[in-house]
């Protein structure tokens, strides 16, 4: 009697040790599909402002649990689950690695590159000299202008020109009223300005 009542404690023992055991790979398991993991980013270059999605596991899918930098410059996580998030590249353009932190946890992923808006460029006047009197049109041939008038502003000797015409290689103005002589003209594209030429006035 003694001896089976023996038999099967130990096969409970070993039914107990079994279980324990699976539970242990499924508790480890779960903790590992958890671990925080950064596959991939796409893009992985564009302008500050550009939408960016993060491929990875472990994310929280409540936003503000996701704590995403772009080469330490804090981003603005628009959309977040577990493995994936959606995020807006800093205003404050920086190349370099993009991080994740969530929950104690951090990880560093791949580079981000920012693409840089080219700076404006002058390469010719029409004409190139001009009536002092002011109210004459002036051409000013180039590149790199943009799309936004709204952005672009032409400077004849440091006065505002009066845009007419525009587009990303071209800009006619109308020409403030000046004495004799002769004055820089540049182009200014947003915080971005153009080198400058000469335009004389007669």
């Amino acid at each position: 009697m003694k001896r089976k009542i023996s038999s099967v404690a130990a096969v409970v023992l070993l039914l107990l040790l079994a279980i324990a055991g699976w539970h242990c790979k499924k508790t480890n398991d779960t903790m590992k599909g958890y671990e925080l993991v950064i596959n991939s980013i796409d893009p992985d270059s564009g302008r500050a402002g550009s939408m960016v999605s993060i491929s990875g596991r472990g994310f929280s899918e409540v936003f503000n649990e996701n704590i995403v930098k772009f080469n330490d410059k804090p981003a603005e996580v628009l959309q977040a689950s577990d493995t994936s998030l959606l995020v807006k590249a800093p205003e404050e353009d920086s190349t370099g690695p993009v991080s994740v932190a969530v929950n104690g946890q951090y990880q560093k992923g791949p580079v981000f590159t920012y693409i840089q808006d080219p700076l404006p460029v002058i390469t010719k006047l029409n004409p190139t000299s001009i009536l002092s009197a002011g109210n004459r049109n002036l051409t000013i041939e180039g590149k790199n202008f943009g799309n936004n008038q709204g952005l672009v502003k032409v400077y004849v000797g440091g006065q505002l020109a009066n845009i007419l015409v525009f587009s990303d290689i071209s800009i006619n103005v109308t020409t403030p009223a000046f004495s004799a002589g002769t004055v820089s003209v540049y182009v200014q594209v947003d915080t971005k300005a153009s080198n400058t030429v000469q335009l004389q006035f007669y």
